[in-house]
C-alpha cells in the first residue's frame, strides 16, 4: 500500500477525513455545484447535453480546488464516485427542467440524488476503476508494425522521414 493510502486510512480512522467529505457532500450537492452549472447552461440555450457537462464541470472545478486546498490528490484521480454522482445528478436536473417542473424542485431533486450517490459510495465504500496506463510500444513491436525502429534503405527510419516530410524535425 503506498504511503499517501495509508495516510489516508490512518486520517480516516482518526476520524480526520470525515469533516472534510462531509464538507465536501454539501458543498457538492445542497449548495450544489452540479445544478448550479447546468441552471446556468440551460439559462444560455446552451442545449440539455451542453447543460450537463457544465455541471459537471462546475462540480469537478470545485473538487480540484478543494483539493489543492487540502494538498491532496485531486478527487478525479481517485477511485472514489464523484464525477459519476454529479452526471446523474446534472441529468436529473435538466431532465426535472425540461419536464417543466420549476427550478427549485429540479435543483432539489438533483442534488439529492448527486448527494445520495455520492454519501451511499463514501460509506459502502463503492468505487470505479482508475486508469492505468500501458506501457509504450518496443522497438521490436514498431518494427513488426512498420512504423519505424529499422532503418531503410535511405538509413533513416520511416518515421523520422515522415516526420520530415510534415517539417515537424529538422
Amino acid at each position: 500500500m503506498a504511503l499517501r493510502e495509508q495516510q489516508y486510512k490512518l486520517r480516516q480512522e482518526q476520524g480526520l477525513v470525515v469533516p472534510a467529505s462531509a464538507i465536501d457532500g454539501v458543498g457538492y450537492s445542497v449548495v450544489d455545484d452540479t445544478t448550479a452549472g447546468a441552471a446556468k447552461g440551460l439559462d444560455a440555450d446552451a442545449g440539455p447535453v451542453v447543460a450537463v457537462v457544465m455541471g459537471v464541470l462546475t462540480a469537478a472545478a470545485g473538487g480540484i480546488i478543494r483539493d489543492i486546498l487540502e494538498q491532496e490528490t485531486s478527487i478525479i484521480l481517485r477511485r472514489e464516485i464523484y464525477v459519476t454522482a454529479s452526471v446523474i445528478g446534472a441529468v436529473i436536473y435538466v431532465v426535472f427542467a425540461g419536464l417543466g417542473a420549476d427550478r427549485a424542485t429540479a435543483a432539489v431533486a438533483g442534488a439529492t440524488a448527486a448527494f445520495a450517490i455520492r454519501g451511499l459510495a463514501f460509506v459502502r465504500g463503492w468505487s470505479l476503476p482508475t486508469y492505468r496506463p500501458r506501457p509504450g510500444r518496443t522497438a521490436d513491436e514498431l518494427s513488426r508494425l512498420k512504423l519505424g525502429g529499422t532503418a531503410n534503405s535511405s538509413g533513416r527510419s520511416p518515421s523520422l522521414r515522415a516526420a520530415r516530410c510534415l517539417n515537424l524535425s529538422s
